[in-house]
């Protein structure tokens, strides 16, 4: 609990806060460091406030291990998966409302969570959310890397690109598809006051003003751009309305994805 200074007949010791906070790091407790300094002699003052100073303060940081981290935005969701008894198994403890550590390797907890009815994805260590895809036998298939994209959606990424930038491999347009819903945009003011009810009632999130955008991008095939809750962006254009969700063109996949309407927080116009 002491740093030694000098050596000789007459030794030296100098108590720290490095020092005691080395005895505390062991195992002592304040009590316990004065107890047995006071059975060498009487503690100074000086040296009293050093070491309740330093116990005050020890702690103030704390380091777990854990094997992975289960998150969702909805604090109610994990706490429901933190009191599920099928999963009890997994060592899942709360670390914060939207925070969930489990005792049990990553693939086997996405493994337990799907096995009782969730639907959770992997996320890598830079925050990506990830698929890999199993190699099956017989196939071509290479050890490829998916992306998840809005609307529960997966594009492919080049697998020939190993350590640059990654491009996501994007289908071409589908002429007839894009045609047919130019055709469908043309159905006059009865269908656009429909389209205007339904974002009305479900893009709550949005000003009217982006509400009026995304109506055109389904009326009038306009380009624009989006952002949703979780952050992520897309380009959109030449979209339908399938109740509370928006099916429309998306430049950055290559295809036509799903948007819920409730989750879209942004509308941009893209020019």
């Amino acid at each position: 609990m002491a740093e030694r200074e000098s050596r000789g007949a007459a030794s030296v010791w100098r108590f720290t806060t490095e020092s005691v906070r080395g005895a505390l790091d062991v195992g002592y407790d304040a009590d316990e460091l004065l107890a047995e300094l006071s059975e060498v002699g009487q503690i100074p003052q000086p040296l009293e406030y050093l070491v309740r100073d330093v116990a005050r303060r020890h702690g103030e940081v704390t380091v777990t291990t854990v094997a992975c981290i289960v998150q969702a935005s909805d604090p109610a969701l994990l706490a429901e998966i933190a009191a599920h008894r099928r999963l009890s198994r997994l060592g899942l403890r709360l670390l914060a409302p939207t925070v969930l550590v489990s005792s049990t390797p990553a693939e086997r907890t996405l493994a337990a969570l799907r096995e009782n009815g969730y639907a959770p994805v992997p996320i890598a260590d830079t925050g990506e959310i990830t698929i890999r895809r199993s190699k099956s036998a017989g196939s071509d298939a290479q050890n490829g890397k998916l992306i998840l994209l809005p609307g529960g959606q997966v594009a492919e990424l080049d697998s020939q690109l190993h350590h640059g930038a990654y491009a996501l491999a994007e289908p071409p347009p589908d002429p007839h598809e894009h045609a047919r819903r130019l055709l469908e945009s043309q159905e006059g003011a009865e269908q656009n006051g429909r389209t205007w009810a339904i974002i009305g009632r479900n893009a709550t999130r949005l000003p009217t003003a982006q509400q009026s955008l995304l109506g055109f991008v389904v009326d009038r095939g306009v380009r624009a751009g989006i952002t949703l809750t979780d952050g992520l962006t897309a380009t959109i254009s030449h979209g339908e309305l399938r109740g509370g969700t928006l099916d429309a063109w998306c430049e950055e996949a290559g295809d036509y994805l799903e948007f819920p309407l409730a989750e879209i927080v942004e509308v941009r116009g893209a020019y």
